[in-house]
């Protein structure tokens, strides 16, 4: 059966390409103390090319961005972050949306077959 995965980031992956992906847990809730899943925000590996795909949190501290400057992360996930669910699969389709005109940005919906 395949799963529908909606990225809040740009991830062109190639249809047929086996890749994995893991949701973590990340400071949040009203008053941020909560640790709650980022349903939209896994780490994803293509498998096939080795390219990793990240949201800033789970490669650097929140918050260390700084405009105009190259910033400076970790190549693989936070230790410290906590997995809540790891699912590897086939790309069946990967669409990549264009969201806003003021202050636009990417996204991108995955489908993917899991692997059995």
């Amino acid at each position: 059966m395949s799963l529908k995965v909606p990225l809040a980031y740009p991830a062109a992956i190639p249809v047929g390409h086996h890749v994995e992906l893991t949701w973590r847990l990340k400071q949040g809730g009203l008053r941020g103390n909560k640790l709650v899943e980022q349903p939209y925000e896994p780490f994803l590996i293509d498998l096939d090319s080795g390219v990793q795909y990240a949201p800033e949190w789970q490669v650097g501290s929140f918050g260390t961005f700084r405009s105009g400057a190259v910033n400076d992360y970790a190549p693989e996930p936070l230790v410290e972050q906590q997995v809540t669910r790891v699912v590897r699969g086939r790309v069946r389709s990967c669409t990549i949306v264009h969201v806003g005109m003021a202050e636009p940005y990417q996204q991108t919906i995955l489908v993917i077959e899991p692997d059995a």
